[in-house]
């Protein structure tokens, strides 16, 4: 017999930046010498 598939879920995940970009990464030392805080404003 025919079934209806229900679609699949997966649970939400939270992610942050700092586990996702590598210590030594060239954008972790722009950030560092760079204050981007006139941007936040």
């Amino acid at each position: 017999m025919l079934r209806t598939s229900l679609p699949q879920t997966f649970p939400p995940e939270t992610l942050s930046l700092d586990e996702l970009v590598p210590k030594n990464h060239l954008v972790r030392k722009i950030d560092a010498a760079i204050d981007f805080e006139f941007i936040r404003e």
